[in-house]
């Protein structure tokens, strides 16, 4: 099942609201939330198993877009021919919460030929998609990092708060059902982005 950021228990008591009337709209409004921020971060949050091919630049350095890093499995090198080379387990290391991985020199000066061009040992190639991970990645429960979930609670109630304003009708689809809340679209996404900038990842900003 996928994670949730929130519950519809957790808004109603951090906002103080009692009555059941709101339920079915909370309810909803967490899933128009929850992928709202998605889409801003860039981000799935649950914890899974992913096969990522990812962009090099000619550093020693590529990211992954989904964080936390529990396992890293494998990474490869992936050729313009199809081929793939996998790098010995002892030849980088990773940032759990940055998603950055980093090459290390296992021994100095050129290694290889790969079509022509030489390639250095602590660099990755500078293509495109040059580079497979093989990972698992992100929370098991919210309760994993709380300030993302007050973070969707906060998302969850401004748009709430917002249908009793007069502003322009918004409606979103959600797949069998549809929410409708009164706000400017623009301003929901500036909200979000504000209040999720930490857990953009840097994948997605360098975009």
């Amino acid at each position: 099942m996928a994670l949730t950021l929130t519950t519809k228990e957790n808004v109603k008591a951090h906002a103080d609201i009692s009555v059941t009337t709101h339920d079915t709209e909370i309810d909803r409004l967490i899933l128009v939330a929850q992928e709202e921020i998605q889409q801003i971060t860039g981000r799935q949050f649950d914890s899974a198993a992913r096969t990522q091919d990812v962009d090099g630049h000619g550093t020693r350095e590529v990211i992954v877009p989904e964080t936390p890093i529990t396992t890293l499995t494998s990474v490869s090198i992936l050729f313009p021919d199809g081929t793939t080379s996998a790098l010995s387990s002892t030849g980088y290391t990773f940032g759990k919460h940055t998603g950055i991985i980093t090459r290390v020199v296992e021994r100095p000066g050129i290694i290889g030929y790969e079509f022509g061009s030489d390639i250095d040992a602590a660099t990755f190639p500078n293509r495109a998609n040059s580079v497979r991970v093989v990972y698992t990645a992100g929370y098991s429960a919210i309760s994993d990092d709380p300030a993302l979930e007050q973070a969707c609670i906060d998302v969850v109630l401004y748009m709430f708060r917002a249908r009793h304003q007069d502003r322009t009708v918004v409606s979103e689809n959600l797949g069998s059902g549809s929410v409708t809340y009164n706000q400017d679209s623009d301003e929901v996404e500036e909200f979000v982005q504000r209040r999720v900038r930490r857990w953009i990842s840097r994948a997605q900003r360098e975009d």
